[in-house]
């Protein structure tokens, strides 16, 4: 490819986006309702989800992405808790509890099982079930 293809246009800005496999994930901000997911497939919209969870939560300033996706949901640290949302349906549940999590750690996915660095000091591993 040697230029750039608009996907899809939007009013609302974009909070985070992340990708999967063939998908990639998409949370619009529509302040002060809850806000969109978007999920995307070989550039065409293939799924629009009102979120029942406020997926903004786990984003604050700039820098790196705090949400992570893999085959079991897609995920981040909110408030010491690790959060996934479920794919399919938007709904998202607390899966672990990390004692002591300072700020918004990112979340990666090895192997499906999930990695969160908290601090320089700790290092925790959640396998979802």
């Amino acid at each position: 490819m040697t230029r750039a293809v608009p996907v899809w246009p939007f009013s609302q800005g974009a909070i985070w986006m992340v990708a999967s496999g063939h998908s990639v994930w998409l949370d619009l901000n529509n302040y002060p309702n809850h806000d969109t997911l978007l999920r995307f497939a070989r550039q065409r919209l293939i799924q629009h989800l009102l979120s029942a969870f406020p997926l903004s939560g786990g984003e604050f300033g700039y820098g790196q992405p705090k949400y992570v996706a893999g085959a079991t949901g897609i995920w981040t640290v909110q408030n010491q808790d690790l959060i996934r949302i479920d794919p399919n349906t938007s709904q998202a549940s607390k899966a672990a509890r990390l004692p002591g999590a300072y700020g918004q750690p990112t979340p990666v996915v090895l192997n499906g099982s999930l990695f969160v660095l908290e601090s320089p000091h700790t290092l925790y591993r959640i396998t979802p079930p």
